[in-house]
């Protein structure tokens, strides 16, 4: 890595968060070492069973063109969301994790176009997906995971907010500026055992949507897209 490359590193926040979420995690990982029963009677309930998380989470777009000369990180380049998920543990080290988000990314002053410049337009990217996890130290008062998945994404372009009107396609008005995309997803994070079954979670995920369609939309200014999250919540685990 070059001196201008660790500068674009330096720049993006959540990048910087996330390095710092591994090395934390890390370091009181091998520094508490592992729990038994004793220490919290309701460990056994994390080897296996359902659970759910609610967690919200800061994005924002990090490479993908919006228009000519125009990435939708300069477009767009900042938002939140709200994820909800069920999961199930398989087996000590493995669960399958299904999640649903919608994110709401504000668009900047200067990208609002004319019909909505009194308004507040967003780019939605709300989605559906399935994910495997591996659970990559278990007993621990921290335990980091590692997320792989996919799924499918029926973003937008909003006219105002996350139930204004969608936005017509750049160079084919009688078509939407959406798509139902497909996308795939990896993520970093942590689970920190804090008091009975509940427990703080804490994750980085990178997500790539396949949204170009030059058919659809008349130009090929709008490319794929990639988006760098990062989601901080509670997980309560049912058994």
């Amino acid at each position: 890595m070059n001196i201008s490359d660790t500068v674009r590193f330096s720049r993006h926040p959540l990048r910087r968060l996330g390095v710092s979420l591994a090395a934390a995690a890390l370091g009181l990982l091998m520094a508490a070492g592992p729990l038994s029963a004793q220490d919290d009677p309701g460990l056994a309930a994390y080897s296996r069973g359902f659970s759910l998380s609610l967690a919200p989470n800061a994005i924002m777009p990090i490479n993908g063109s919006y228009a000519d000369h125009a990435s939708l990180s300069k477009a767009a380049p900042f938002g939140m969301g709200l994820e909800v998920g069920i999961h199930y543990r398989m087996f000590r080290y493995f669960s399958l994790s299904l999640t649903g988000i919608e994110n709401w990314i504000p668009m900047a002053d200067d990208y609002k176009t004319v019909a909505y410049q009194g308004q507040s337009p967003a780019f939605l990217l709300p989605a559906l997906s399935l994910s495997g996890i591996v659970h990559l130290a278990v007993g621990y008062p921290v335990s980091p995971f590692l997320r792989v998945g996919g799924g499918i994404s029926p973003w937008r372009f909003s006219g105002s907010g996350l139930t204004g009107e969608t936005w017509p396609a750049p160079s084919r008005p009688g078509n939407d500026f959406s798509k139902l995309s497909p996308e795939a997803h990896i993520g970093f994070g942590v689970e920190t055992l804090r008091f009975g079954r509940f427990a703080v979670l804490s994750e980085l995920r990178y997500t790539f949507v396949f949204a170009r369609d030059p058919s659809r939309f008349g130009t090929d200014d709008f490319s794929e897209q990639g988006f760098l999250s990062l989601h901080f919540g509670l997980i309560f685990h049912l058994n």
